[in-house]
């Protein structure tokens, strides 16, 4: 049953071990990473941004392509690239903890940024999800201004004017859940309710209606894990489950409706017709534990989740707690079915 889960080789500089980041696939296959909460010396919230481009190797060179952007620290945030392949930062927490609700702009692959606008109308928030499908990029949930969020903003012009779709979207106010685009939907699985963890699934085409795929999937419910679509499939990763303080869990799961394996991606279809998102297989466990990870597909055959950064949750017997921020040398992939 366990996939293979392989160490994803990187050259080049070194990032400080961080959580709470993002990291992005551009349309040429080179990766952006922005931000997050670094650990080490000069630790915090990062403003750094670090390219990344495949070798012939199967290695990434890692490039620190912008030291403190104009956007400044920024940790809990969400990016996403628009449809004209500008990758988007959006909102997150600034160094002195406030929730931003600003949107910023790269059209060149993360070398330089500007301002697409800071009155976006949504209230600033932090550890929300951002989802690009489509023309649209999306903004789903977090934790805001005014506690825990459960509206939905999509904006069509590349960041710089949103629409609000919903008010209140049926999965409720939630924050460091798990979203992304897949065969024409848009799906939120997991996340934090302000009470509990929580393991349901939803599904929309538009933002405005959802339905709810699964009240309960069969893995742990959870926090600050990662959805991607990989190949034919969602795939779920990592993430912060269990009772008190939680525990980081080591486990990858996949979803694919198989009547819908040669639909064409992207076409809009009704996520309420198929069973993307309502049933789950394991996949891979024993992996390294890992929470408020970043997360990308590698394109290729067989598909794998890329897996960078993030935190372990380390107990110690009673005497405390710490989250033990990971590296590049920590970086892995898993290879999907």
């Amino acid at each position: 049953m366990d996939a293979p889960a392989a160490p994803v080789r990187s050259r080049g500089a070194r990032w400080a071990p961080r959580r709470s980041h993002r990291v992005v696939a551009l349309d040429d296959a080179s990766l952006v990473m922005v931000g997050g909460f670094a650990s080490g010396a000069g630790g915090g919230s990062s403003a750094e941004v670090w390219t990344a481009a495949r070798d012939d190797d199967d290695a990434w060179f890692w490039r620190l392509a912008v030291a403190r952007a104009p956007f400044g620290p920024r940790d809990g945030h969400a990016v996403a690239v628009a449809a004209d392949g500008a990758a988007l930062v959006i909102g997150g927490a600034t160094a002195d903890a406030l929730t931003a609700h600003d949107v910023w702009r790269s059209a060149d692959g993360g070398a330089t940024w500007t301002l697409a606008t800071a009155t976006p109308g949504w209230a600033g928030r932090t550890h929300h999800e951002a989802v690009a499908l489509g023309d649209a990029v999306f903004v789903l949930g977090g934790f805001g201004e005014f506690g825990y969020c459960d509206d939905c903003w999509a904006s069509r012009d590349g960041g710089g004017t949103w629409e609000r779709r919903t008010a209140a979207a049926a999965w409720g106010p939630r924050a460091m859940h798990a979203a992304c685009g897949f065969r024409g939907a848009l799906y939120v699985a997991g996340g934090y309710d302000g009470r509990e963890c929580r393991g349901d699934v939803w599904a929309s085409v538009d933002g405005a209606r959802w339905s709810r795929l699964c009240h309960r999937a069969p893995w742990v419910p959870r926090r600050g894990h990662a959805v991607v679509a990989a190949g034919a499939c969602l795939a779920l990763v990592g993430g912060e489950g269990g009772g008190g303080a939680g525990e980081s869990l080591g486990d990858c799961w996949t979803s694919a409706d198989p009547r819908r394996a040669s639909s064409v991606q992207g076409r809009p279809v009704d996520a309420r017709a198929g069973d993307d998102g309502a049933s789950w297989a394991l996949v891979a466990f024993g992996l390294t534990p890992v929470h408020a990870h970043a997360a990308v597909a590698d394109r290729g055959d067989p598909p794998r989740v890329l897996v960078f950064g993030g935190a372990t949750r380390d107990r110690d017997d009673g005497a405390g707690e710490r989250d033990n921020a990971r590296g590049p040398d920590d970086a892995f992939a898993v290879r999907l079915p």
